[in-house]
């Protein structure tokens, strides 16, 4: 877990990669049960380093576990760990936290029909909207084509 803590960004994506490809086996089966609720806690950190692999771990979860293996709890911590960090005087680390978030979208469909959750989302996403970095707003559309795509049925208020 200290190489999450490196200043190498380079070190800090393959410690990343290689916590999340084991935890996307464990997971499932139940062997690391704290590692998730650990990942979304350090993306509160206050090193950025740990911050931002933090979000790069639980971005490559979301990407590779199946939504079947999260609970609904791991889906809303995962949700909340990653937009929290979407900070728009800090446009590196909403770049990754808006490009784990990308990875999560297709989870969120259990967190669409609770009107509070689905308000949080959305309104993090225009925040982010709303800075001027083509990652950002590149990672943003993915991230709204796959919440579209998942939750249409409550795009119309935010679509007008």
């Amino acid at each position: 877990m200290s190489m999450l803590a490196h200043q190498d960004s380079t070190v800090i994506k393959a410690a990343a990669t290689c916590l999340a490809a084991i935890a996307v086996i464990e997971l499932p089966a139940q062997k690391w049960p704290d590692f998730l609720p650990l990942m979304c806690n350090t993306a509160q950190s206050t090193d950025i380093n740990v911050r931002l692999a933090s979000l790069h771990v639980i971005g490559f979860i979301c990407e590779d576990i199946n939504p079947k293996d999260l609970s609904d709890n791991d889906m809303s911590s995962i949700l909340f760990a990653v937009l929290s960090n979407v900070v728009p005087d800090q446009i590196e680390l909403t770049q990754i936290a808006i490009k784990a978030f990308s990875r999560a979208a297709p989870i969120t469909d259990k967190n669409f029909p609770t009107p509070e959750q689905r308000q949080f989302i959305m309104s993090k996403l225009f925040e982010a909207a709303n800075i001027n970095d083509e990652d950002v707003l590149s990672y943003l559309m993915e991230a709204l084509n796959d919440i579209v795509r998942v939750n249409y049925d409550y795009m119309g208020e935010y679509i007008e």
